[in-house]
């Protein structure tokens, strides 16, 4: 369907940020997204006996200052998007998933590979945190559980560092894409092209 899902493109002047919700069908792969809901109401909610491998993401917050979904996985051009209702509410697919979570550094990551088209726009001055991994990918972070408590436990190897962006810096997150959840369900995604990397470090 050629109608944008009305997520909000860019942070709250406020600050304040909102939960996002995400359902995952592991059988089919996808993964669709609502803001129609509260913190409580979705973790007081519990699938029907019909959605038995249904299963439901911890409620999310990003971290980029703007962001957009593009289209839908499977959809063949930019501004369709494949919608559901259920619950009595309004789904929009966002990623399918490619394969089932690898771990890794004893479980301390899970790296998911997945499908998704999204643009994250991180504003000059913003403060962006970046994972890599003893390979030399980089993945930045995206998003965190909605009542993050606690830093991530980083494995021997890894680096997680912090960058004052000196300019603006926009992520491309479109087609295969890895992420990487950590302990306390941070997520980080790419891996970051070069020339992402080169703009996120241009303070040096």
């Amino acid at each position: 369907m050629e109608r944008a899902p009305g997520l909000p493109s860019q942070r709250a002047l406020s600050g304040a940020v909102r939960a996002g919700f995400e359902i995952v069908d592991p059988l089919g792969g996808g993964v669709w997204l609502t803001r129609d809901w509260t913190v409580d109401a979705y973790e007081d909610f519990t699938f029907p006996w019909s959605w038995l491998h249904w299963q439901k993401n911890d409620p999310r917050r990003g971290v980029a200052d703007a962001g957009r979904f593009l289209r839908s996985p499977g959809c063949p051009a930019d501004g369709q998007f494949t919608y559901m209702t259920a619950f009595g509410r309004e789904f929009v697919q966002v990623v399918d998933l490619r394969a089932m979570p690898t771990r890794l550094e004893g479980g301390r990551i899970r790296r998911i590979e997945l499908e998704k088209h999204h643009v994250l726009s991180y504003a000059a001055s913003s403060t962006v945190r970046v994972l890599a991994s003893p390979e030399g990918e980089r993945f930045i972070l995206v998003a965190e559980t909605f009542e993050r408590t606690q830093e991530p436990s980083v494995p021997q190897g890894w680096t997680l560092d912090a960058f004052e962006l000196r300019q603006p810096v926009e992520v491309d997150l479109t087609g295969d894409v890895s992420v990487l959840r950590m302990t306390n369900e941070d997520s980080f995604q790419g891996p970051l092209s070069p020339a992402e990397w080169a703009q996120i470090r241009a303070w040096e």
